[in-house]
């Protein structure tokens, strides 16, 4: 898919947006859901851990969500703080 050879749409495209691709690598992923608080860790990378926004007055938390009905690839989606953000790939270089 990232190399674009099979072509087609969005995977003829995305290609040519990169200037250096990697590997593709197989890692266990762990998916807490629950609603607004969820998270998922992917084995030797990285973790998202993802909580109700809050109001900046109170500071209450509440369910936030963004509605498009005439939306092309999402119609409603939920808007959330990330209270745990970590990214590794020794390859890329990257430790965030």
């Amino acid at each position: 898919i990232v190399g674009g050879k099979e072509g087609g749409g969005v995977f003829a495209i995305f290609p040519t947006t990169l200037a250096k691709t990697f590997p593709t690598k197989t890692a266990k992923i762990d998916f807490k859901f629950k609603g607004h608080d969820s998270a998922f860790t992917v084995d030797g990378v990285g973790e998202v851990q993802s909580e109700h926004i809050r109001n900046p007055v109170t500071g209450e938390p509440f369910e936030g969500f963004i509605l498009l009905p005439g939306g092309i690839n999402m119609k409603k989606s939920t808007v959330t703080n990330i209270r745990r953000w970590s990214l590794r790939d020794d390859a890329a270089g990257w430790n965030i």
